[in-house]
């Protein structure tokens, strides 16, 4: 997956996976808005919410005019591509390299 994250002209991150770039737009694929949220220990962290919550299809392909956001897109920290990924497509992957055993 391409992951990125796109910050628009007064509105929260989205991160979303990038399927085509032209000069003027990108279009993106399953894309989510980024929350600060408080924790249970009042710590600050993040967290996904639907990209519109009152459109009908959920994850469809969307265009986003470059006019309209303040700047490129961006790449996500590794744990935040990851968490994205575990929510769009519900497969939890592991954190580390696997091993492989020779016998």
């Amino acid at each position: 997956m391409n992951i990125k994250i796109f910050k628009p002209i007064g509105s929260p991150e989205i991160i979303a996976e990038l399927i085509v770039e032209s000069d003027t737009h990108y279009i993106i694929d399953r894309p989510l808005t980024i929350h600060i949220m408080r924790g249970a220990d009042g710590n600050p962290s993040l967290g996904f919410s639907e990209f519109s919550m009152v459109t009908s299809e959920k994850h469809q392909r969307v265009r986003l005019f470059k006019n309209a956001l303040i700047c490129d897109a961006l790449e996500p920290i590794p744990e935040i591509a990851q968490n994205y990924q575990q929510n769009v497509t519900g497969l939890i992957l592991p954190t580390t390299g696997g091993q492989i055993l020779t016998g």
